[in-house]
């Protein structure tokens, strides 16, 4: 009931957005990236003795690179990062993730996420600015593992600054929402094609880093007294 109670304040309706998000773009990493990776057979750098099972599983450890190099920085090393404010990290995070999102779609063709990319299908598409690269997918994979550290990094952080006599219910609400959501993008994206699917995340992105800016900014004022003018 504590945490049926937090989801009618203003805070947490906005902080919802933000953890919508994180489980959108974890299923991203987790389970799809991987599959796009899998599935393109004709990557540059496949062909020099490079087995994609290997690039596969070489792109989750990358992605925990990432997220190992986020969790330092902002987590274990807080302290120092706290004093500029959570909401340049987000925001940070989110330019990091948006610029992935482009560079995922510049490198990957729509049908990657669902099923095996053809050679006829990767020289249809003969408009693109590059070829589709394992050294540019290797890439995305740590920049996406560095965004998400810092979006969880900081949620964690607001919700134990916002919910201190609350953090089990404020946490149970986070990841009902993170999970709830990271089930939907789970059943979607094998049916999605990419440029949609990274849509959706773009929007969220920037919806998430609005809403979570917003909560940070009003505790900021209350933190230090702040009284509107009449």
């Amino acid at each position: 009931m504590s945490a049926l109670r937090l989801l009618k304040t203003r805070e947490m309706v906005l902080l919802s957005i933000c953890f919508t998000y994180t489980g959108l773009e974890l299923t991203f990493f987790s389970g799809v990236y991987g599959t796009m990776i899998g599935n393109m057979d004709h990557l540059e750098g496949y062909t020099h003795g490079v087995f994609k099972k290997d690039m596969v599983a070489l792109g989750g450890v990358i992605v925990g690179a990432g997220e190992i190099l986020g969790g330092l920085t902002f987590g274990v090393l807080g302290s120092r990062t706290i004093k500029y404010g959570r909401d340049p990290v987000v925001i940070f995070g989110m330019l990091v993730h948006l610029a992935t999102f482009y560079v995922c779609y510049l490198n990957f063709l729509p049908s990657s996420p669902y099923q095996t990319v053809s050679p006829d299908e990767l020289l249809a598409d003969n408009n693109r600015l590059f070829n589709p690269s394992v050294a540019v997918a290797q890439v995305c994979a740590f920049t996406l593992g560095l965004g998400d550290s810092m979006f969880n990094t900081q949620i964690y952080g607001i919700i134990a600054a916002l919910y201190s006599e609350d953090s089990a219910p404020a946490f149970a609400v986070f990841k009902f929402f993170q999970s709830l959501f990271s089930g939907i993008a789970f059943i979607y994206s094998s049916h999605v094609q990419l440029q949609w699917q990274l849509a959706i995340l773009a929007v969220m992105a920037i919806f998430g880093t609005w809403s979570f800016v917003t909560v940070e900014w009003s505790l900021k004022k209350k933190r230090e007294g702040y009284q509107p003018i009449q």
